[in-house]
């Protein structure tokens, strides 16, 4: 039996796009913002989330889910960069409405 049918043979062949890069990319970017926003500024720290669910918004709807987007592709791809959009924009929304925020300008 080959390495290619033993790997059927239990079930750990893998056929589609690895997710790890992805998943590597979305993470340190909310990581980068959570650590920011803890211990430099919330304002900024709810901005750069915003923009690292903008950013994988953009990157869902440009990328095939075949090819780079594995790991943040969960539902169909026009739901998935509805809702990134829709939470970047929110935190964006709530970050920069914050009354502290408005006196920082």
């Amino acid at each position: 039996m080959s390495d290619h049918h033993a790997h059927h043979a239990r079930g750990t062949h893998h056929t589609g796009p690895d997710p790890r890069r992805s998943m590597l990319y979305a993470c340190t970017g909310v990581a980068i913002a959570v650590v920011i926003g803890t211990f430099i500024s919330a304002l900024i720290g709810a901005t750069l989330l915003s923009f690292a669910l903008l950013g994988a918004g953009v990157w869902r709807a440009c990328a095939p889910r075949a090819t780079r987007a594995a790991g943040i592709a969960v539902r169909g791809k026009w739901f998935d960069v509805a809702f990134y959009f829709a939470a970047g924009l929110a935190i964006a929304i709530l970050a920069l409405t914050y009354p502290e925020a408005l006196t920082l300008r």
